[in-house]
This record gives C-alpha cells, sequence and structure tokens, in this order.
C-alpha cells in the first residue's frame, strides 16, 4: 500500500486522530514565533499547528500526502475563523522554495533528507520549530519502524547551519522526543 493510501484510511474517520489541540512545544514556545509572515506546517496532518500558526497571524501552507487529512486541515481551520493553504504533496519528491518561508514547523514527521530544504526554505532571520519522536520511542511501542526516530543528538546535527535557540530531549508521558527551536542567519 502506498504511503498516500495508508495515510488517507487513517484519516478516513470522523475524528480528529491525536485531537485538534496544536503541539505543546509550539505553544509553550509560542513568544519565539513572528506576528506575521509565511508559515509552512510539513506533514501538517489535520492542521492542529497550522490553525495555531494562521490564528497568531501567520499565512500558513500545509503540506501533507493525505488529502483526507487535508479536508480536516480545512475544515477545522473553518472552525476556527482563520484560513489555511493546503496541498497535497509527497514530501520525498518535494523541493521546498529557497528563502520563502518566515516558519517552518515539522512535528512527528521525519525525513532526514528534508533537512537541507528546510533549511534552504527559511528566509535569513527565519524561523525552524521542529518536534519528532526519539529511539526511546521505542520503550512505549516496540514495533515501530525505528527508521523514523531520532538518534541522540541527531536533531541538532541536522539543522548544524542555524542557530540554536532551544533543545531538548525528552519523556512526554508515553513519548520520547526530541525539539528543537532555531533561527537561519540573517
Amino acid at each position: 500500500m502506498s504511503d498516500k493510501l495508508k495515510w488517507d484510511k487513517r484519516y478516513d474517520t470522523n475524528e480528529m486522530i491525536g485531537g485538534s489541540a496544536p503541539s505543546s512545544f509550539l505553544c509553550s514556545n509560542a513568544e519565539s514565533l513572528p506576528a506575521s509572515g509565511l508559515a509552512l506546517d510539513i506533514a501538517a496532518g489535520q492542521g492542529r499547528n497550522s490553525v495555531f500558526l494562521a490564528k497568531r497571524g501567520l499565512t500558513t501552507i500545509a503540506l501533507d500526502i493525505s488529502i483526507r487529512a487535508l479536508e480536516k486541515c480545512i475544515g477545522l481551520a473553518c472552525a476556527s475563523n482563520v484560513q489555511i493553504e493546503a496541498a497535497a504533496v509527497d514530501l520525498t519528491s518535494f523541493n521546498i522554495p529557497s528563502k520563502a518561508f518566515d516558519v517552518i514547523v515539522n512535528f512527528n514527521y521525519l525525513q532526514r533528507n528534508l533537512a537541507p530544504e528546510i533549511i534552504k526554505g527559511l528566509k535569513p532571520g527565519g524561523l525552524l520549530v521542529f518536534e519528532t519522536m526519539t529511539m526511546d520511542y521505542l520503550r512505549y511501542k516496540p514495533g515501530f519502524n525505528s527508521d523514523f526516530l531520532l538518534r541522540p543528538g541527531e536533531l541538532v546535527q541536522m539543522f548544524r547551519g542555524l542557530h540554536l535557540i532551544k533543545y531538548r530531549e525528552s519523556i512526554l508521558q508515553t513519548r520520547a522526543v526530541a525539539s528543537l527551536i532555531a533561527r537561519k542567519p540573517e
């Protein structure tokens, strides 16, 4: 089964999988976000973080492989009285436009070869907010594909060309994550 079909099937429910509340890491670091500009939400899913960015005044583009997830994203945006542009793309073959974004967020998605594209896509002074699972996640979900889990310190290395603002590796309830906020040099 293709990734697109897998994710469309997962999101083919009336429920909001994982809820509609934005990431707690994004919320707790909202003061780092600019008040305006263009934001990109990579692997946006149902748009919980996209809506948060739009509510903060950012023009937001949500990318995901699942059309079903993006339909829910647009629905959540409408219910929240904000507008989001959404595009169904396969990130394995997508090129992020150069120096286009004031903010890029990436939650719960790991595609290592996308890191240089993310850096390229940030405007000078642009902000990256990134959080995904680490190898410690296998404690809670032993069957999870370790290809999609970060090794200790790996996230910092992936974005070493950026100015590190905040970094943590932590266990949050039944999730083990690495979280990063970094800025592209001016």
